[in-house]
């Protein structure tokens, strides 16, 4: 009965201490709701994904957050390491759409040189550039095929074939396709044979993904050796509490330990990014 007591006496004080801060609370919690829906629907208009509900990420990240911090509450029974997982499981959502849009930015990079010779080939056949980039479009493999149709949607919605690709340099992303929009841009400012330099645009950057490709190649291990310094320690850490429970819970319950596991997973995080840092070196 006493415990009954306790925990709904903890219960109301919880509801008072919310109910002092609402005017806080309520606006922080909305902006964080706001904010990560924001950061989804901006990755699904990437993936030109129209069918996929922002929310529905957003409530996955917290579900999954949730489960995950309870998985490890039910097998270590600590409170502190039931908090250290929750982001573990929050940002699967994030990780997941973040490779699906790395995914697709490679397939466009790799698509884009055989792209600018079809464009420069319909140039060469009598269309003007706007008219061989709509007719691309319909004919080239996704997702090349979604960014020039988009181009071609502005472009006949009224918006100059200059703003479009600029709109559509600043939307993708990519260093590459930035060089081809402003090449366009000044070939019509200025003149000159834009199918010569399509081919060569193509060719410059069908070498430049050659030289990326092989860099990455080179660089495969240390990249796994990063992803495995992150897993070994909490492997290493499930280990030895199937091993010693009371030593592994010894060290979060006692303010050192928590201060030094805080430690070791700063040290961690840092070391894992400062190798992609390294390795993400840009031809």
């Amino acid at each position: 009965m006493q415990q009954w007591t306790i925990a709904a006496a903890a219960g109301i004080a919880t509801l008072c201490l919310f109910a002092s801060f609402q005017g806080t609370i309520v606006p922080a919690f909305r902006f964080v709701v706001g904010y990560r829906r924001g950061y989804y629907a901006s990755s699904l208009e990437k993936l030109h994904d129209d069918e996929s509900d922002p929310n529905v990420y957003v409530l996955g990240e917290v579900l999954l957050g949730l489960g995950v911090a309870g998985f490890v509450y039910l097998i270590f029974k600590t409170p502190f390491l039931s908090i250290l997982a929750f982001p573990a499981g929050f940002f699967i959502p994030t990780i997941l759409i973040v490779k699906k849009v790395q995914q697709q930015f490679m397939m466009f990079e790799q698509q884009l040189p055989d792209a600018l010779i079809s464009i420069s080939s319909s140039v060469r056949a009598g269309l003007s550039l706007p008219q061989a980039i709509a007719t691309n479009a319909k004919d080239l493999p996704s997702p090349v095929r979604d960014e020039f149709a988009l181009i071609s949607k502005q472009y006949d919605a009224g918006l100059p074939l200059d703003d479009a690709l600029t709109r559509a340099a600043r939307a993708i992303g990519s260093r590459n396709f930035s060089l081809v929009a402003s090449a366009l841009i000044i070939n019509r400012e200025r003149g000159g044979d834009i199918s010569d330099i399509l081919e060569r645009l193509s060719a410059s950057l069908r070498e430049v993904f050659r030289l990326e490709e092989k860099i990455r190649t080179e660089t495969a291990g240390a990249r796994f050796e990063g992803r495995v310094m992150l897993a070994v320690p909490p492997f290493i850490l499930f280990m030895l509490f199937m091993a010693e429970p009371d030593l592994v819970n010894a060290l979060f319950a006692s303010p050192i330990g928590i201060v030094m596991v805080l430690f070791a997973v700063s040290l961690m995080v840092v070391a894992f990014f400062w190798i992609q840092k390294i390795l993400n070196k840009d031809v």
